[in-house]
């Protein structure tokens, strides 16, 4: 499978905490994409680290670790069937964007 490289504009924002960078994903025209409450992470979106981001109205949080470094996925949809999958590191609020990728959810 090839995946579309990603746009320098996306990459940016590896290193930046997730709450400053996602505004900026919107603004780009990515829109935040709901993983499904009743697919396989669904549960998983409302525990820990991901239930606090779902109250903060992180509604494309999929789900966290919750160990280790706290790794957490969010997805993110644009026109054309474009994905774009972020994986954060750290607590909510103050997680940071560590991975940035041109992935669909399997949901």
């Amino acid at each position: 499978m090839v995946r579309p490289s990603l746009d320098r504009s996306e990459s940016q924002f590896v290193g930046k905490l997730y709450r400053e960078a996602r505004p900026q994903l919107i603004q780009q025209g990515w829109v935040p994409k709901v993983t499904s409450l009743e697919g396989p992470d669904g549960p998983e979106r409302k525990w820990l680290t991901a239930g606090e981001f779902l109250e903060l109205g992180y509604v494309e949080i999929q789900q966290c670790a919750g160990t280790g470094l706290n790794p957490c996925i969010f997805n993110f949809g644009r026109e054309g069937g474009r994905c774009l999958r972020i994986t954060t590191q750290g607590e909510a609020p103050d997680a940071t964007v560590s991975r940035v990728e041109n992935l669909c959810s399997t949901e």
